[in-house]
């Protein structure tokens, strides 16, 4: 039963954690892409 255990876990993290840096890949590129905007609207003034 532990074995079991010790072996689904593993994957249950691994999940966790793709779907985390997922999530943390659309905030940066959401992030990236409005710091160039601002910084290209500054840059035209």
């Amino acid at each position: 039963m532990a074995a079991c255990q010790e072996w689904t876990a593993p994957s249950e993290r691994a999940e966790q954690f793709r779907r985390i840096s997922e999530l943390l890949r659309g905030f940066m590129d959401e992030f990236s892409s409005r710091m160039t905007a601002e910084q290209l609207a500054e840059w035209d003034r």
